[in-house]
């Protein structure tokens, strides 16, 4: 209540566009349309005078993931105390993300015929788990702390991992606990909530699945290779009911690519990710170090869906006075209703919009 009382109290006082700003300060959302990049550039020049030091400022930024203090420290201290950034527990690290690949053959030229293993891709959310004694918190992949909205995996952390600090990547999957099934990852949204959250976690059960290390027993594991943290988070995780191993092959071939992703499809999962056995973590970074293939991304055909135009939106530019995208629906037997599924905007022509516009 008195947070409250300070805000409007702020606002009261403040002009629309001050109002604007101090909102954006509170909620941590500047958004100001300057990438992080141009900042880091300007950053290097500034006060190093040279744009090559840009690689440390960004070195330091992906083991922090706050900008604001890689510049103050800049600022003040120089470049050699940039040089000293390491990870910080509860500070959350800038997620290494992979490249996407539309085939089998894709995944062997990428690997440029390196070793690597597979691993079954979750749909589910991708969490930073960092642990320090009894302390836990967990960060999302845009690194947002969410832990208020996992209680349980604090609770059971303790039992599920061995060292008494580390930092770790997992997904969290909603499981049926009859069957051991994966659910859609929009389950996991009723736990976004405020209100009657034991209630949501009741409902909606999760599975945490380990797939790296990051930092563990006050060792950074960045510079480790993928084998190396996998040996390390396979020696620290306890597997049970609430805490898993992501699924993990090494692969050679193209038809063993192929054989582990039908088997990851029908085991519930998104596809796989290729990871080159050789590699470090590259925090902040995408590259062919790390790859993901989806069937969705394959070159292939599709089952063809029949669906109901239930509405439209007037389209803008060349597409302004006519419909330039459609809303579509599929008919739902058992309850006699249309549930919207998707909008399609593309693959018109200018004439078949016209016909579209005069038959809605």
């Amino acid at each position: 209540d008195l947070k409250m009382k300070y805000i409007s109290s702020l606002l009261n006082d403040a002009t629309p566009l001050e109002g604007k700003f101090v909102l954006k300060i509170l909620l941590g959302t500047l958004r100001l349309g300057v990438a992080e990049n141009t900042v880091m550039d300007a950053l290097a020049i500034a006060f190093t005078g040279k744009k090559e030091n840009r690689e440390l400022v960004e070195n330091a930024y992906n083991v922090s993931s706050d900008l604001g203090k890689v510049s103050l420290v800049l600022a003040t201290d120089g470049i050699d105390e940039i040089k000293k950034f390491k990870i910080s527990l509860f500070s959350p690290i800038r997620p290494m993300l992979a490249d996407r690949v539309q085939s089998e053959k894709d995944v062997i030229e990428k690997m440029k015929h390196e070793p690597f293993a597979a691993e079954y891709k979750l749909d589910g959310e991708r969490v930073q788990i960092h642990k320090k004694g009894h302390e836990v918190k967990l960060f999302s992949r845009s690194l947002e702390d969410i832990t208020q909205y996992y209680p349980d995996i604090v609770d059971n952390i303790g039992k599920s991992i061995k060292t008494d600090d580390g930092v770790f990547e997992a997904e969290i999957v909603p499981i049926n606990e009859n069957t051991g099934d994966f659910l859609p990852f929009q389950e996991l949204m009723h736990r976004r909530r405020k209100h009657k959250l034991d209630e949501a976690i009741s409902q909606y059960p999760i599975q945490v699945n380990f797939f790296d290390v990051l930092y563990c027993d006050k060792n950074d594991c960045l510079n480790k290779t993928y084998d190396e943290r996998r040996c390390i988070l396979e020696d620290q995780v306890h597997e049970n009911d609430f805490a898993k191993l992501v699924l993990m092959e090494r692969i050679e071939t193209e038809n063993e690519i192929e054989d582990f992703l039908e088997n990851s499809i029908n085991s519930g999962c998104e596809g796989l990710m290729l990871k080159a056995l050789g590699a470090p973590y590259r925090a902040g970074t995408r590259g062919s170090n790390w790859l993901k293939l989806k069937r969705e991304y394959r070159n292939e055909l599709g089952d063809s869906l029949d669906l109901i135009v239930i509405g439209a939106y007037f389209g803008r530019g060349r597409r302004t006075g006519l419909y330039g995208t459609l809303l579509l629906a599929t008919y739902n037997p058992e309850k006699d209703n249309l549930p919207s599924i998707c909008k399609v905007g593309t693959g018109f022509t200018d004439e078949s919009l016209d016909q579209l516009y005069q038959i809605l």
